[in-house]
């Protein structure tokens, strides 16, 4: 029987190797990249056995999973935490899509990770919203914060008919695809901020 005490402290305990198993699964993907990444390795990496990850996820996939989810989480919080630091929806939105773009340069591995073919996308968005499913919660909730910002934007600007959600998409398209170029070194200009910024002008003139 397992004393009082030792029955209170297990899932802390377990609780907290998992987070511990994905801080160390993170900082792999982010020095050597999604292949360098295996539960056995993760549980070396960690200072545990080689099977303990098997007991949070069922295989590298689910890891995968869950590090994307993460991933989003961050993206998510960036653009928030960079968006407060206006009220003026023109200045929030542009805000918004830097932080996307920064973080991109910054988590370069992680962002490969976050639109790769291997995160299974079976989360379905709330009827009435855009029709696509996510890879997580996260995913939609970084996504929503993009047609947030283009909604308050347009709503600072005369009717004119244009689709928030088709635009939302447009802002996306245009900043991801910057950020892809960016961090391949394809971009046929001195500096991919500039190209960022002058493509936001266009889009929001």
């Amino acid at each position: 029987m397992i004393p009082a005490m030792a029955q209170k402290e297990l899932p802390y305990h377990r609780d907290n190797l998992e987070r511990d198993l994905l801080k160390h699964a993170a900082d792999i993907v982010k020095r050597r990249g999604i292949d360098a990444l295996s539960l056995r390795e993760l549980g070396r990496a960690a200072g545990v056995s080689r099977a303990a990850p098997y007991h949070y996820f069922d295989d590298k996939a689910a890891l995968l999973q869950r590090l994307g989810a993460e991933a989003f989480g961050q993206l998510a919080a960036a653009i928030r935490k960079r968006a407060a630091q206006s009220t003026d929806p023109s200045e929030r939105l542009r805000l918004g899509l830097r932080a996307y773009y920064d973080f991109a340069l910054r988590e370069r591995h992680a962002f490969v990770l976050m639109f790769a073919d291997i995160l299974a996308r079976d989360i379905k968005p709330k009827p009435g919203a855009i029709p696509f499913a996510f890879s997580s919660p996260e995913a939609m909730d970084a996504f929503g914060l993009m047609q947030e910002g283009v909604r308050d934007w347009l709503g600072t600007r005369p009717k004119d008919g244009r689709d928030p959600d088709l635009l939302a998409n447009v802002f996306w398209a245009f900043t991801h695809g910057v950020a892809v170029l960016a961090l391949d070194g394809n971009v046929k200009h001195g500096d991919p901020r500039r190209v960022l910024d002058a493509g936001l002008d266009a889009l929001m003139t």
